[in-house]
């Protein structure tokens, strides 16, 4: 009789035992998840993933027109430098109910190193100046407009070294020579299909290429 109230007895500390150690455990699960943001999932509940209960239909993107809902990244279609061209593509994406605006897209980037005498205070001054580089046998001419207007072109080169070298042999002629950095590019048109028609069907593309055989699919950002 003694042993059996002795193994109650530890049978119902170890019971206690547990349960104040699984209390411990969940208390320092939630309070670890409250830190990190994650809210606690107690034993024997089932993680539910975001993906599940949306229908097959769901996961699917529709070709929509209008404003697109995602900033990511879009399917361009282009060059379409002729205006024919791109009426009838728009139209064509239109009865496709396919979203789309039109954007012009940089080509050619690269960097202009032009050198030049800086800006005289009057267009008289400016020719003075021209005639005496012509004295020193230097080509340049008169710049008409924009900030460095009056001033006089030394040439313009796609190297940098090639500039600084015109502008060394410049100075070295007694004339104060700068180089003036500056972007170029040229402007191609591309229409820009909505973020929403990034899934469109292999089909699609294919008819797109048929009617449209010069024009080319890129990927870039929508923004």
């Amino acid at each position: 009789m003694r042993w059996i109230f002795l193994f109650l007895v530890v049978s119902n500390c170890g019971l206690l035992l547990w349960h104040m150690l699984e209390e411990s455990r969940v208390e320092r699960i939630q309070k670890m998840n409250q830190l990190s943001g994650v809210e606690a999932v107690m034993p024997g509940e089932r993680i539910r993933l975001f993906s599940e209960g949306r229908d097959d239909a769901d996961l699917s993107v529709q070709s929509v027109s209008g404003e697109s809902k995602n900033d990511g990244v879009c399917y361009l279609l282009g060059p379409v430098d002729d205006q024919d061209v791109r009426i009838t593509l728009a139209k064509y994406l239109e009865r496709a109910n396919v979203g789309f605006g039109v954007r012009e897209v940089k080509i050619n980037q690269r960097i202009d190193f032009a050198v030049y005498l800086k800006p005289q205070p009057k267009r008289e001054t400016a020719q003075e100046l021209l005639e005496k580089l012509k004295a020193k046998g230097v080509d340049s001419f008169i710049i008409p407009g924009g900030e460095l207007a009056n001033g006089l072109s030394l040439g313009v080169f796609s190297e940098k070294k090639n500039a600084i070298a015109q502008m060394h042999y410049v100075s070295s002629l007694g004339f104060d020579a700068n180089i003036n950095e500056s972007e170029k590019y040229d402007l191609e048109p591309w229409f820009v299909l909505d973020a929403l028609n990034v899934e469109m069907s292999d089909i699609f593309w294919q008819k797109l290429k048929q009617e449209f055989p010069s024009i080319k699919k890129s990927q870039g950002f929508c923004q």
